[in-house]
């Protein structure tokens, strides 16, 4: 028994001196939007700068034309933030094409699929 004790402790210490796999803030490639809720504008920023300066860039985009700004999300893969124009409520959707972002916005929103299309979607890979 006590043995066991021991290569159990041992264990624990050595898997908490690893921690996580690695930060939240890891460098990219990222893609962030920044979100007007008065008018329904998002400004878009990737690129492969850690995820703070990503952020940042989107906030400074949106902020250059608006005044209300709120930071819409960020993700490694694809998103799209858009405003369901009955309801004037606003969401972001997340996945791993434009498509599946656009859908998971649609999902988010209350809305069946393909009201609200991919096209203004933004991918972490796509060109600056």
């Amino acid at each position: 028994m006590k043995s066991h004790r021991i290569v159990l402790a041992i264990g624990l210490s050595a898997a908490a001196s690893f921690g996580p796999a690695g930060p939240a803030n890891a460098d990219g490639p990222w893609v962030a939007a920044a979100f007007s809720p008065s008018t329904s504008d998002a400004e878009y920023a990737h690129g492969s700068a850690a995820l703070p300066a990503v952020q940042a860039s989107a906030m400074s985009g949106c902020s250059n034309t608006h005044v209300d700004c709120v930071p819409a999300g960020s993700t490694q893969q694809c998103m799209e933030v858009a405003t369901d124009t009955d309801t004037r409520r606003w969401d972001t959707g997340y996945g791993p094409s434009k498509e599946a972002a656009a859908l998971d916005l649609n999902q988010r929103l209350g809305l069946n699929p393909g009201i609200i299309p991919p096209a203004k979607a933004h991918c972490a890979w796509d060109p600056m």
